[in-house]
């Protein structure tokens, strides 16, 4: 992955807080609070242009999380582990 490429001069470090971010709890609630609203009832526009921004911010940080799993994993480590929350990783 190009983007993966970048990620392979960071430190473990880095790597494994990368590989555990999440949005913010705010950011979460507000996506599906937008979520629910809009099966219910629909959206504005601003409300529309916050849900993509949100969604964006949502697919980016997945796809961080995934390149920093995988240069992890290329370093031998087991990514299996529990994150932070006790949830899987």
């Amino acid at each position: 992955m190009k983007a993966e490429s970048g990620l392979v001069a960071c430190s473990d470090a880095v790597l494994w807080e990368l590989a555990r971010s999440i949005m913010s709890l705010e950011q979460r609630n507000r996506l599906e609070a937008l979520h629910d609203k809009q099966q219910r009832e629909g959206l504005t526009a601003e409300e529309r242009e916050e849900d993509q921004k949100l969604l964006a911010l949502y697919r980016e940080t997945m796809l961080v999380r995934a390149q920093a799993a995988a240069v992890l994993k290329q370093r031998g480590y087991d990514i299996t582990l529990r994150n932070k929350d006790g949830g899987s990783f």
